[in-house]
């Protein structure tokens, strides 16, 4: 298991032996299973009544009464006594029908759920006897006569339509997201939606895409008016959050199994579905994982789905998939065919990756669901897109990706797995865990998904089958002796199935099974059966099905009212769908946590500046889709935005390689655009479509670099080293901070791509979708309006009308995931250098500049911009501004979810600081009834209301040691990193009790913050070789190599410097820290005594004669450690064995040579 406290390997991780220790022991379970299992309570049969009820109420047929008489015989005209009579019958039983319809339909909510509740909350847990269930040898589970079911029906796929216009789905006018741009798919202020890749189209009547085509229309579904409503804003400020110890299911409680027949001889449905989760990156780059793991498990399932027609896989990861694709011959690819048509092989959900739900702003969403439903739909066909979405991984989840699923993809269900287990288990008490999710601002349930929560700690084989993961690891056959996975940590290692256990194995199983079925209300259970990376070879897939299956064919012959089975995700939904009437739940499931107080809010600010990279590769792509560029000519930029949407790519929670390939491809993915939108730009501008004309007709000689110049540049000096144009915007390098390459004073072209909003220059207005010439900076630091801010005379920081505070949080553990504050602590400013009364401050490590924005429609609104400009280089620290007012929000706080939608929380004193740090894409605000304190953000960090009238927003974290989550490593490759926070503050008055709404104020200023004006203009040769020559050099030298900062516009000229020496004290601070992990015993790996060397301690070349050489050699190994790291770490994993291990050898040599210079010393 991923990131998990029981991984599936033999070794056990400290955190799991803390939560699962002692549940070796199994239960005296089952006596005989055709009947009602001995020690059922009576919460579990008034449960299952409950359940029978709601099936009775959701399935109702409606029966015609007749009323005439018999055909053939005469017809005679009643009396009238005899027609009031019938009259009066009729009447009667239609008034007492409904009274009792509505008694038992509001009867069938209430009470059974209470009286279970009730119950389960007097039990009395059972006392462990032995290492494994034991069966009572006098009441066989499978005395009771065969039973043979059939195969379940299955409802037919809809047939596929085009998708309807989306301008016709209107939701309600009062709702106004954060998200609202022209070319953006979504106009949400009432009135239309406009498609997103469309309405820029120049190309009259194109076609739509095939996925589009094959999109089906939405039905005209009744809203689901259940009586139960979940609302997790009101759950999660009241509920106590408590962890008392469960038994074997340590976060729940003591599950009796379902009783079995269920009422009305209703069959009792087991899926189980095989899986493998397959991270596009995470200990491995893509690229890696694909040629070592995910090309042969693909291989490995595909041959064994061939070999027995029953056999069923899901597969989620359309990005691996079609790598494998391309890699097949034609008769393969039509064995997949055949596998999908018999519904064998099932794609779920079907976006490149499985995105993370955090930090994810919504183009980028929807662009990775497009790419991976765009390729099934052209490669494979339409008639295998997916109904039902899996995202069993991501670290938390939000309300927006159900509903992106369903309006604009067509999508009925999704199963979700990482929920607070608090929450869980209040869910689960309710058998609330299958709910219709609902949109806040949806008030008729027009788009409620139907979501499905597994219940326990993960998806591993240990947590999925029930309650007592000592049990159900037993039935990972991959870890069997002759398996290759390893022993379980309960050292209950499973059986080969065989005549001799099986009906003691099929008992134990059947029992897990229907423990957990109690769970839910509907006739059936889902199963998952997979892990990390699973079913590698085919001899681990023959594993698992072949003896699966022998335990499948026994308790469909044996058992009595039960029909088990390997299952897809479509099958389960499509069977409960209608068997029960599920409440209504309203919010998100942030922030995560899995044990104790372990919450994952860490990852909300890990690797921020790769957050922002992947915010620029956004705005591009918008931009260049703006100009009329096709997803085909976007393909690979796409494609590579949609990787980094990965839940281990925006989170930062990569091996520092990994991070690394990513940078890199998003790096290349924003020049190759930056290439296109100049291809697209003439189109919009005579003037520059013909100086690029020229540049193209004749090449860079001097004389057009001369004439180029004159046009573009007027008034500024002629010079033969005026080069092309391209972007003002670049970096020198993948993880290098973007600069504006275009000095002050240069008169370049500017691009606004917002279509329906003016943006200004200066005092130049540049109309959506336009290209003008301007000189820049457009916006410089300073006094712009009548606002006179107020600044401290020391330290520079704002004092009004928004006081900022830059603070320290000390932590004492945690690492990528996880956040684990120790005390705070106000950032000590030494030789600051304030300038402009405050508008700039610098420090050795990071700058700050405030710009004021003017506001010419509301005089009662404040826009200012604070630009934070960093360097965090002190480990174990987290960086955030405190912006602070006089709102009196008495502890509540909103947040925005991926750029859409809302989040309220409510402060809570009695939980630790962690749990209350939210995920903050764009948008973060507190009010009272007078005013609102806005922040809005151009990427995605953590941010926290801790105090009234404040809020916190991250800026980096830099933190030493591993979390125990897997990943290994802590966080220590931060650069340089720039974060623009637009800080807006109104005062028209709120109302504070109806759902929070984005003011049109916020909503405009933050299309701009994220799609700012575009600039092009000409540089110089030397400019160019410059940029080419940094980003050939290390990362250290780039760093101090980087001439200014710049803003929009403008370049401050404040310069920082990190010199190679802190990039040496970063390795060194990770070899320290992998002291406490790392054996004594290991061995040099080859090759890494070169990229490591320079880590070594060197001595003074004056000490002795025979050091120097040693020294010299020293400098060349140190050189060899760019070039090298790439190659060394994906083969070897964690650099840091190498660097400790280095160190112990090196110190070692040194010793023998002062040992041997001695002796050779004269007497």
């Amino acid at each position: 298991m991923k990131r998990g406290i029981a991984r599936a390997s033999s070794s056990t991780t400290e955190i799991l032996e803390e939560e699962y220790n002692n549940n070796g022991n199994g239960r005296s379970l089952v006596r005989g299973l055709s009947a009602p299992i001995s020690g059922q309570s009576a919460s579990s049969n008034e449960g299952s009544s409950n359940n029978n009820g709601s099936n009775h109420n959701g399935n109702r047929l409606r029966r015609r009464r007749r009323t005439g008489y018999r055909r053939g015989g005469p017809f005679k005209i009643p009396s009238v006594v005899t027609i009031m009579a019938m009259a009066l019958i009729i009447f009667l039983g239609v008034f007492f029908s409904i009274t009792a319809y509505f008694m038992f339909y509001l009867e069938s909510f209430e009470t059974p759920d209470k009286k279970h509740q009730d119950n389960n909350d007097s039990k009395v847990r059972q006392s462990e006897q032995n290492d494994r269930p034991v069966q009572n040898k006098g009441t066989s589970a499978f005395d009771s006569s065969p039973m043979k079911l059939e195969q379940p029906h299955h409802q037919a796929r809809p047939s596929m339509r085009s998708l309807p216009e989306r301008n016709g789905l209107e939701d309600p006018a009062n709702f106004i997201p954060l998200l609202n741009h022209n070319n953006n798919k979504l106009e949400m202020d009432g009135t239309q939606r406009q498609d997103f890749f469309t309405v820029r189209q120049r190309e009259a009547g194109a076609a739509m895409t095939s996925l589009e085509k094959s999109i089906p229309t939405l039905l005209d579904e009744a809203p689901h008016n259940s009586t139960e409503l979940i609302d997790m804003r009101e759950l999660s400020s009241t509920l106590p959050f408590d962890n008392p110890d469960g038994g074997s299911w340590r976060q729940g409680w003591d599950v009796q199994p379902r009783t079995l027949p269920l009422p009305n001889n209703e069959t009792f449905h087991i899926f189980v579905v095989p899986h493998s989760h397959c991270d596009p990156g995470w200990l491995k780059t893509f690229d890696d994982y694909f040629r070592s793991q995910t090309r042969a498990i693909i291989s490995s399932v595909v041959k064994a789905l061939e070999e027995d027609e029953r056999r069923k896989f899901i597969w989620a990861e359309i990005s691996y998939f079609s790598w494998w694709w391309v890699e097949q011959d034609e008769h393969m690819r039509s064995v997949v065919r055949q596998l999908l048509e018999s519904k064998q092989l099932e794609f779920v959900t079907g976006g490149w990756v499985q995105p993370d739900e955090a930090n994810s702003n919504w183009d980028a969403l929807e662009i990775q669901m497009q790419e991976g439903l765009d390729w099934i739909a052209q490669n494979i066909g339409p008639e295998f897109l997916p109904k039902y979405g899996w995202s069993i991984d991501p670290f938390g989840y939000s309300p927006t990706l159900p509903y992106m699923l369903k309006s604009q993809f067509g999508m009925e269900g999704i199963l979700i797995q990482r929920v607070h287990y608090a929450v869980k288990k209040a869910l689960a008490k309710k058998k609330h865990l299958e709910f219709y999710w609902r949109q806040t601002w949806d008030k008729e349930g027009r788009y409620d998904m139907l979501t499905h929560i597994m219940p326990f700690y993960s998806y591993d084989v240990p947590h999925t089958c029930g309650p007592d993961p000592s049990i159900c690891c037993q039935f990972d056959f991959a870890r069997t002796p002759v398996g290759s996975i390893g022993t379980c940590p309960w050292k209950l290692r499973p059986q080969a199935i065989d005549d001799m256990n099986i009906e003691e194995r099929a008992t134990t199983l059947l029992d897990q099974y229907l423990k957990k079925g109690s769970l839910y209300r509907g006739n059936a259970v889902l199963v998952p059966l997979g892990d990390d990376f699973r079913y590698i070879t085919p001899k681990e897939a023959t594993l698992q099905y072949t003896n699966y299956q022998k335990l499948f064919d026994y308790i469909n012959q044996k058992v009595e009212g039960v029909q088990i089975q390997f299952g897809t995700l479509s099958q389960y939904f499509e069977t409960i769908r209608g068997k029960f009437i599920p409440p209504i739940l309203k919010g998100s499931f942030f922030t995560y946590a899995d044990v104790n107080q372990d919450y994952w809010s860490g990852y909300f600010t890990s690797r921020v500046f790769d957050k922002a990279l992947d915010r620029q590769l956004e705005r591009v792509i918008y931009t260049a889709t703006s100009l009329g560029a096709s997803r085909l000519e976007l393909q690979i930029p796409r494609r590579q935005l949609s990787l980094f949407q990965h839940h281990d790519g925006v989170t930062g929670t990569a091996k520092t390689h990994v991070v690394k390939d990513y940078a890199k491809r998003m790096y290349e993915a924003i020049k190759a655009t930056q290439s296109l939108i100049l291809e697209k730009l003439p189109q919009h501008n005579s003037e520059l479509a013909a100086i690029m004309a020229k540049q193209k007709s004749i090449g860079n000689h001097s004389s057009t670099e001369e004439a180029v110049s004159d046009e573009i540049g007027k008034g500024s000096e002629k010079s033969p080293d005026y080069q092309e144009i391209q972007a003002c915007w670049q970096s020198d390098g993948p993880r290098g901070l973007s600069e504006n390459m275009c000095g002050d004073g240069e008169t370049v072209f500017a691009y606004n791509p917002l279509l329906d909003t003016t943006q200004n220059c200066g005092n130049i207005p540049i109309e959506g979708g336009q290209v003008r010439k301007v000189t820049l900076p457009c916006e410089t630091p300073g006094p712009f309006t009548d606002l006179n801010p107020r600044f401290h005379n020391v330290t520079g920081m704002m004092i009004w009308p928004v006081h900022e505070q830059w603070l320290v949080w000390v932590v004492r553990s945690g690492g990528a995931y996880l956040f684990f504050p120790d005390h705070t602590t106000p950032y000590t400013v030494v030789n600051a250098t304030v300038q402009q009364g405050g508008y700039v401050v610098a420090t050795k490590f990071w700058r700050r500049t405030v710009i004021e924005r003017p506001v010419l429609d509301n005089k009662n609104a404040v826009v200012l911009d604070f630009i934070y400009e960093i360097n965090l280089q002190e480990s174990n620290r987290e960086w955030f501004v405190r912006f602070s007012t006089d709102v009196q929000n008495n502890g509540t706080f909103h947040t925005d979810l991926n750029g859409f939608n809302f989040d309220t929380h409510h402060r809570r004193s009695d939980l630790p600081i962690q749990s209350q740090v939210f995920p903050m894409p764009a948008h973060a605000a507190i009010q009272d009834d007078r005013k609102r304190l806005t922040v809005l953000s151009e990427h995605a960090q953590g941010t926290a209301s801790l105090e009234d009238g404040a809020i916190d927003v991250f800026l980096d974290r830099r933190l030493q040691q591993d979390d125990k989550r897997g990943l290994g490593q802590g966080v220590m490759d931060n650069v340089a990193t720039r974060t623009r926070f637009r800080v807006v503050v109104e005062q028209d008055g709120y109302e504070t009790s109806g759902e929070f709404q984005i003011t049109p104020l916020c909503r405009r200023e933050w299309n701009q913050l994220n799609h700012p004006l575009e600039f092009f203009g000409h540089l110089t040769k030397q400019q160019l070789e410059h940029h080419i020559s940094m980003e050939t050099q290390p990362p250290a030298s780039r760093i101090s190599a980087r001439r200014k900062w710049g803003v929009n516009g403008n370049q401050p000229k404040l310069v920082i410097r990190t010199s190679g020496v802190q990039e040496k004290q970063q390795l060194k601070d990770e070899a320290a820290a992998a002291e406490k992990q790392l054996a004594e015993n290991e061995q040099l790996p080859p090759g890494y005594a070169a990229a490591y060397a320079h880590l070594l301690p060197k001595q003074d070349e004056s000490s002795n004669a025979g050091n120097s050489t040693t020294l010299k050699q020293d400098e060349v190994l140190s050189e060899m450690n760019a070039e090298n790291e790439v190659d060394l770490q994906p083969q070897y994993g964690n650099r840091l064995k190498a660097a400790r291990l280095i160190r112990m050898q090196r110190r070692q040599e040194i010793a023998e040579q002062q040992a041997k210079s001695r002796e050779n010393l004269p007497k």
